[in-house]
Formats: structure tokens, C-alpha cells, sequence
């Protein structure tokens, strides 16, 4: 009976995190490895939602910045002489970013916020808003321009949370503050007058803390 081919010894590959934000700076970092020991020198590339290659180092790593431009599924195969290539993949998730406008508003105060949420720069519809905090509790959806309008009226000063949520979305948060009414000082030119005495009084109003 003769004698088969030798087989070659399978490579792993193992990313961590394996789960990513898209439009955000990742460091990802890659270890190859066989038979339980690392494997140095081999060859790291990713192809789909992020293009970029590498190798590992003496300890079988290697550490990539990655910024994927959309969403989706990143494959990575690593490869070496020697070695069956090994393959795995990283997901990318875009996130909800919010802002509020004002940022601050004034206890007791009720005031309108536009609240806009967006995900890699474009308008996001139907994500679910959660605003709590300063005795404020709303809740809302956005609209097909990203944005929901809502009257706050904090009962206290603090920070007022706001959370959006969507399906296939990392969620997202953001905060405005409650700051309370700031007093009025006033002061004048003259602090005593003579009775039937005309003269002129300059006055003078300053915001206090």
C-alpha cells in the first residue's frame, strides 16, 4: 500500500474584538496559531467592508487600525508556507450618533431640543429615543430627516441621558445639561441720593453664578 501526501498542518487565525464599529477607529489585533503554539510571520489580509494586509511578529500577533467605511462582513485569511490557510471573518456595525441642540437648558424651564440622529454622516429614520435624567422621562422616534423635536422641562438641575436604538445599529447616547436660573446683580453709580437734588444714575445688570 503506498504512501499518502503529507498533510499539511492547519492555521488558525483568532481577531479580537471580531465584532467592530463601523465609521470608527479599531485596533484589532490577529493571532495566528497551530497545534496550541503561535505562528509567526504569516500573512494577515482583509478583504470586504476594510482592505488591509500585514503580518504577524516573532509572538504570532499583529495589530491593525481599522476604520470601516460601511457596514458589514470583513473576511480575514491568514497564510504562511507550509500551512493550510486559515479563515475567519470580523463584523462591522454602524453607530447611531446623536446630538441635541441647545445642549444646555435651564430647570424649570420648559424648552424645545431638536435631538438629530445619523449614522456614518446620513440622516437615520425610525430610531427609537430614549431622553431621562433631571426629572425628565420621553420617549420618541426619529423622523426621515433624523430628527425629533421634544419640550423638556427638567424639574432639577443634572445631566439628561438620551439613547437611540435600531435594529442592525450599535446604539448610540448622548447628553444635555440642566443648570439652574442664574441671578441678576445689579449695581448703580450712586448708593444715596439727596432729596429734590436731580442726578444721574447709571445702572448696571450682571448674570451671577
Amino acid at each position: 500500500m503506498g504512501a499518502g501526501w503529507p498533510t499539511s498542518p492547519k492555521l488558525h487565525v483568532l481577531s479580537i474584538p471580531d465584532n467592530i464599529n463601523a465609521g470608527k477607529v479599531t485596533s484589532v489585533k490577529f493571532i495566528t496559531f497551530s497545534n496550541g503554539s503561535t505562528v509567526s510571520n504569516a500573512n494577515i489580509t482583509l478583504t470586504g467592508a476594510v482592505s488591509a494586509s500585514g503580518m504577524t511578529d516573532d509572538n504570532g500577533i499583529l495589530e491593525l487600525l481599522i476604520n470601516p467605511a460601511s457596514g458589514g462582513r470583513i473576511s480575514v485569511t491568514a497564510s504562511k508556507n507550509g500551512y493550510e490557510n486559515a479563515t475567519s471573518s470580523i463584523t462591522a456595525i454602524p453607530v447611531l450618533d446623536i446630538s441635541a441642540s441647545p445642549a444646555s437648558i435651564i430647570s424649570g424651564t420648559p424648552t424645545y431640543v431638536t435631538f438629530s440622529v445619523t449614522s456614518m454622516g446620513q440622516p437615520v429614520e425610525g430610531a427609537e429615543l430614549n431622553i431621562s435624567g433631571a426629572g425628565v422621562s420621553l420617549e420618541g422616534i426619529s423622523d426621515s430627516s433624523g430628527q425629533i423635536i421634544k419640550q423638556v422641562n427638567a424639574s432639577r438641575t443634572g445631566k439628561i441621558v438620551v439613547t437611540a436604538r435600531m435594529a442592525g445599529y450599535a446604539d448610540g447616547s448622548t447628553s444635555l445639561t440642566s443648570e439652574s436660573q442664574k441671578a441678576l446683580n445689579i449695581s448703580s453709580s450712586h448708593s444715596k441720593l439727596t432729596v429734590n437734588v436731580p442726578v444721574y444714575v447709571a445702572s448696571s445688570v450682571t448674570s451671577g453664578g
